[in-house]
């Protein structure tokens, strides 16, 4: 039985690494947000708030990657658990343009939407993934 959860921890832990690598890999790499520029009434230029969100995204997965590698050298799964599903909540609550996220913009056809749809499946996969590590965590320290 110790076995089966050592294995599990490693899989969890993996699983919220390479969450984590798909969220910046997604910003990055095949759904980056746009590079257009905001014109300002005064003629000065400012990044758009899904440059910003694409900024914070990248922030979130490399918290994911730093925290599955933790949970991994520290087999800390209850903690890193919790820590993935938050990060997990921030990254849908980021992109939803809820008082507590930046937010994208309202273009249906600009590349934030892309972004946007990426970042809420693997945030989705985060909490999935965290609470998964959670629920085994808070069982092996019952035993």
């Amino acid at each position: 039985m110790k076995n089966q959860r050592s294995i599990l921890s490693v899989i969890l832990s993996g699983a919220e690494t390479v969450i984590g690598i798909a969220m910046v890999g997604s910003v990055k790499l095949w759904a980056p947000v746009c590079q257009a520029m905001l014109e300002l009434a005064s003629g000065k230029q400012v990044h758009m708030k899904c440059f910003y969100t694409g900024q914070a995204l990248v922030l979130l997965g490399l918290l994911l990657i730093v925290n599955g590698i933790a949970q991994f050298l520290l087999n800390r799964r209850l903690f890193g658990g919790v820590i993935s599903a938050m990060i997990g909540v921030l990254a849908i609550l980021l992109v939803s343009g809820s008082p507590l996220g930046i937010g994208i913009c309202l273009k249906a056809e600009m590349a934030c939407h892309a972004t946007a749809s990426w970042a809420r499946l693997l945030g989705g996969a985060a909490i999935v993934a965290g609470a998964a590590s959670i629920f085994t965590g808070a069982k092996s320290e019952l035993n």
